[in-house]
């Protein structure tokens, strides 16, 4: 049933960005041609149940969803863009687009790459905060997060969750998605060395490092460590991966590699594990540990950019306030605009970018502005290319510079130059909490060089400056208004209230000045004035001054950058937006019934610069303010299990606009076919626009016709191309297709949006349509065959499946132990989509042995299965592809491992049910790569394993791995059966990324009748590629394994084992 019924039926009325919904379908038509997709890559594999209990499994350009038990009337948004694969039930849009339910638990792509996938782990990381005693969600592990009101868990994917107790108290579910970790001269070329002569060497002062752990034992920490403990599921609080070390080392180092505040005491707060990966919940359960015990914490690590209303961020503001130690977190090392990660990303944190030593910012050093509201981030810089410090016994990480010592780069090296100034500031001045030290720090900061406020800050710090000058600003930095269009009005950004304080004992005389330049980094002559321009600030007193910035009326759009100097002595660094040609959109949504409609969810994507912009309200009326331009929208109104679906493929803002998101304007698709009995059990939707060199795709999908209504666009774009979609098959009674044993896959194409006359009758004749007799093969008895959208047939059986011609279809089909199964035991797809003319009847067969290595073939390499881009080497195991030479296919049910060496040295080791991904060196190397499977109830291949042995160096572009499969098709029937006695059986030798090879050498191959305990060679014969190997069986034989090997001219090569590949009688 829908989720939606389950739920409270208040919502929180939460802004928040919404997603443009879009779609890459299911076993859908095969859209564009690679070329307008862009350059090839590794695809996302893997199947995740969403938190709704529906199921997503996805294979490249294969995206097919299953609904969860009592959810088969559901509709789906789904979006495959720059941000992700989304796919979003109908019944939680509203829930998405609120807030309530973070974006992040239905973006697939990105679930899979964090390790969220059903084969990876049966249970979904989840943060609730903001809901003291609400009904809780149901899981285990839970810990409580005071600092955000709530509490991490982890929920069943077995029980989906159901937060009507959270929802009604007004909370918000989070994923708990995972962070990562982001000194010789360093430390003088902050001033550290002028604050040690002044007895300044941070005693006293405790500094909270949360990384991967500190290796206490080393020299240059002898003594420092005066507490550990553990957040994560690692075995200690040990540092394994060597970040952490070298970060407190940097901290409170002693030796040749001196640290910033040699005597300061470190608490080793682990919240990243061996990997240098960690939970959001171990990030905050360690905050919260940390700020009870320290005077500073420093956090060399981040998550995504964001607004700094996550729950990491809010952590930081609320623990701030509460406790006044200061957080000294790294910026991250994105490098663009816009790119500050949480938890840096919060207002009270003290945000560090990274310089080089001739304090020029560094290239990967993450700039501002704060995404959300153009907010000053990062606020100061420190030293953070090729750092020195200590080396963890453990550690495996850095470039070696001795036994004891690495250099690292980035920001997570910056963090800790500043984290230790702020430890000398405490020593200095023990009653100072954060707002102090942070003040001072960047009031002391020496001028950017070159740089912007955005990028900078303040300025890279100078502890010389800091501990010897006695004036502070409040605020420390000026965020001043974002100006809104139109600019005729003359307004100007509000004047702002700057006080200065003395903390000294003689008073001090600033002579004040301001600078802002224009976004093209030209000075704005008289664009700042302070009011008076000269103030005696008194022996432990304050004075204030008026700050007034004035732009020209002809100023240009975009992000203005200065400072307001107080002499020689404090900086206050100023930033100021002057808002593009933009202009308010009131968008409106109603329900099928004609009221306002509550759960809706919609997105505007500017198709120039690929911006999303959303704003959500329950009362079904909000306004979203947006630049000038044209967008893409996608909607979706949810009322009485039905879904309306909006595409506008061009709608234009040049002024004041109007959206309407009126549900009664829903039609249903209506497609009529020639076989008895017949109903609509899959209908889409897809609308595929271009965006600069590439395409987004808005849309969605349902089960049924009835549970999916589109409503016709109102505006167009020959460019972009809709396509319909429905599948029709005949139902068993129960609602369901099971045993169906014809399909029609029909496809309907449209220049612009969706069509004026999508709810017309649209009737097919079966001589119209192309058709495949599809002949599923039994791997075990009780097997059973899922065709795309749902048609679940017993195997061995054949289906006809009928196809509008003309169209090229990707094909695939899943395994399952019973027509009710929820999961995917395993797959089959095909490459190549095919196209089919009409009247043609063509053969082909899914699950016919021998199954065994290969890789898929796609257009243009879209797919990889082993490949490698820049110095990251890729691989999934398509270890169980049948006999077809455009398939390929796995098993989600096997154990085993794959295994990566270079040079004889491992690499990187991952479970077979998995992939496995690794960064390599450049250059050139020697590598083996081993994968083996062992799955129990298959008759057939139920041992797989192969060893590839390569050679490979620096890919600039995608490029595949050369590896090879040797490929067995022996006759064999309908239960993957050959006859006793003599066979001859085809032989063939693929290369990654295409159908076959050439110049390879012929293949040798073995065969076995006692399951592999002992091999006899068999004979090979034939030429130029097309070979054939005999066997002869025993009598008595139930089952045939086959071992092969092969190489090419390069010194390539391949030995895999198939063990019971096909069976006797």
């Amino acid at each position: 049933m829908p989720l939606r019924k389950q739920l409270s039926t208040g919502v929180v009325a939460v802004v928040a960005a919404a997603a443009l919904t879009a779609t890459t379908a299911a076993a859908e038509p095969a859209g564009p041609d690679p070329e307008r997709q862009g350059a090839a890559g590794p695809a996302v594999r893997g199947t995740v149940t969403l938190l709704t209990g529906d199921t997503v499994t996805v294979r490249g350009d294969d995206v097919q969803v299953k609904p969860g038990a009592g959810r088969e009337k559901i509709a789906f948004q789904r979006s495959a863009d720059r941000d992700g694969l989304h796919v979003v039930p109908s019944d939680v849009v509203a829930d998405v687009a609120s807030g309530r339910l973070d974006r992040r638990l239905f973006d697939v792509a990105g679930l899979i790459a964090q390790g969220y996938d059903d084969a990876r782990t049966d249970h979904l990381p989840l943060i609730v905060t903001g809901a003291p005693g609400a009904a809780r969600v149901a899981g285990d592990g839970v810990r409580e997060l005071p600092s955000v009101d709530g509490y991490a868990l982890k929920a069943p994917k077995s029980r989906p969750v159901l937060a009507a107790g959270v929802e009604s108290a007004g909370g918000r579910i989070w994923l708990d998605g995972k962070v990562s970790a982001t000194l010789d001269r360093s430390t003088a070329q902050i001033g550290a060395p002028a604050a040690w002569a002044a007895g300044l060497t941070g005693a006293g002062a405790k500094v909270a490092v949360l990384d991967t752990g500190v290796d206490a034992t080393h020299p240059d920490l002898a003594g420092a460590v005066a507490e550990s403990a553990d957040f994560t599921d690692a075995a200690d609080a040990d540092d394994h991966l060597g970040h952490g070390t070298h970060v407190a080392a940097t901290v409170t180092g002693a030796g040749k590699y001196r640290g910033v505040a040699p005597d300061a005491e470190v608490l080793n707060g682990k919240v990243l594990d061996d990997t240098g990966g960690g939970y959001d919940s171990w990030i905050i359960a360690g905050m919260e540990w940390a700020a009870a015990r320290a005077d500073v914490v420093s956090m060399s690590l981040g998550g995504p950019a964001t607004d700094g209303a996550d729950p990491m961020s809010l952590a930081v503001d609320r623990l701030t306030a509460e406790t006044g130690a200061l957080f000294v977190i790294a910026a991250g090392n994105s490098g663009g605009a816009s790119t500050v990660g949480s938890p840096g990303s919060a207002a009270s944190a003290l945000t560090v970018g990274a310089v080089d030593r001739d304090d020029s910012l560094a290239p990967f050093s993450s700039r501002g502005p704060r995404t959300g509201d153009y907010a000053i981030k990062p606020e100061i810089t420190a030293p953070g290319v090729n750092i020195v410090a200590a080396k963890a016994k453990n550690g495996v990480i850095g470039t070696p510079v001795d036994d004891a010592h690495v250099a690292m780069s980035g920001t997570s090296m910056a963090t800790p130059h500043v984290a230790g100034a702020a430890a000398i500031l405490a020593q200095q001045h023990p009653d100072w909490r954060a707002p102090q030290l942070k003040a001072a720090l960047m009031g002391a900061a020496v001028d950017p060089k070159g740089a912007t406020v955005y990028e900078q800050g303040a300025g890279r710090v100078d502890l010389a400056r800091a501990t010897t000058i006695p004036v502070q600003a409040d605020p420390a930095a000026l965020d001043l208004d974002t100006l809104r269009f139109p600019h005729d009005d003359g307004e100007q950004p509000s004047p702002r209230t700057v006080t200065y304080r003395n903390t000294g004992g003689q008073p001090v005389e600033l002579a004040l000045s301001g600078v802002l330049r224009d976004p093209s980094g030209a000075e704005i002559p008289g664009a700042v004035s302070v009011s008076p321009s000269s103030v005696t600030v008194p022996a432990g007193g304050s004075a204030e001054v008026v700050v007034t910035t004035t732009l020209p009326a002809d100023s240009p759009i975009g992000a203005y950058s200065g400072v307001l100097l107080a002499g020689d002595a404090v900086r206050v660094p100023i930033g100021l937006t002057r808002e593009r040609e933009s202009y308010d959109v009131t968008v409106t949504a109603t329900d099928h019934a004609g009221a306002p409609a509550s759960d809706y969810g919609y997105a505007l994507l500017n198709l120039e610069t690929g911006e999303r912009f959303g704003r959500f309200d329950p009362s079904g009326r909000v306004t979203v303010r947006v630049p000038r331009g044209r967008y893409a929208v996608q909607g979706m109104v949810y009322s009485g299990e039905r879904a309306t679906l909006f595409v506008e493929p061009a709608f234009e803002v040049g002024g004041p606009s109007a959206l309407e998101l009126d549900a009664r304007r829903g039609r249903q698709l209506k497609p009529k076919v020639e076989a008895r009995g017949a109903q609509v059990g899959y209908v889409q939707a897809l609308t595929l626009i271009p965006l600069g060199d590439s395409w987004v795709s808005a849309g969605g999908s349902a089960g049924s016709a009835e549970a999916l209504l589109l409503a016709p666009s109102r505006t167009r774009d020959e460019d972009a191309n809709t396509a319909l979609h429905a599948t029709l098959a005949k139902a068993d009674g129960a609602g369901r297709f099971t045993g169906s044993p014809y399909q029609y896959r029909l496809a309907w194409e449209n220049a612009g949006g969706i069509p004026e006359d999508v709810g017309r009758v649209r009737a097919v004749r079966d001589r119209e349509l192309g058709r495949v007799d599809a002949t599923a093969a039994a791997v075990a008895d009780g097997s059973w065959v899922v065709y795309p959208e749902n048609a679940v047939v017993a195997a061995p059986s054949t289906t006809r499946l009928h196809y509008t011609p003309g169209v090229e279809w990707s094909q695939s089909a899943f395994l399952l132990d019973s027509p009710d199964a929820r999961a995917n035991r395993a797959y089959q797809g095909r490459g190549m989509p095919k196209a089919l003319r009409a009247g043609e009847v063509v053969r082909e067969s899914w699950y016919r042995g021998v199954l065994g290595p290969a890789f898929p073939l796609t257009p243009g390499g879209a797919l990889f299965s082993a490949g490698r881009t820049d110095d990251t080497v890729i691989y999934f195991p398509d270890l169980f592809s049948d006999q077809d030479p455009n398939h390929y296919g796995g098993r989600f049910d096997v154990t085993g491992k794959i295994a990566l060496s270079r040079d004889g040295q491992p690499v990187a080791e991952a479970p077979v049910s998995d992939y496995l991904i690794a960064d390599v060196p450049a250059e050139a190397g020697a590598y083996v790569l081993e994968a083996n499977a062992t799955g129990g109830g298959y008759a057939v291949s139920t041992e797989v394993s192969a060893r590839w042995s390569f050679r490979s160096e620096h890919a600039q572009e995608p490029a595949f791995l050369p590896l090879l499969a040797v490929r067995f098709a022996p006759d064999v029937d309908e239960r993957n059966r050959a006859s006793r006695g003599r066979s001859t059986i085809p032989v063939s030798v693929q290369r990654n990324g295409s159908a076959e090879a050439s110049d390879v050498r012929r293949p040798s191959v073995e065969v076995s009748y006692d399951d592999g305990r002992t091999w006899r060679a068999a004979p090979v014969s034939g030429r130029n590629g097309k070979w054939s190997v005999t066997t002869v069986s025993p009598a008595g034989a139930t089952h045939a394994s086959l071992r092969a090997s092969t190489s090419d001219s390069s010194g390539n090569s391949v030995q895999q084992t198939v063990i019971r590949a096909y069976a006797l009688r």
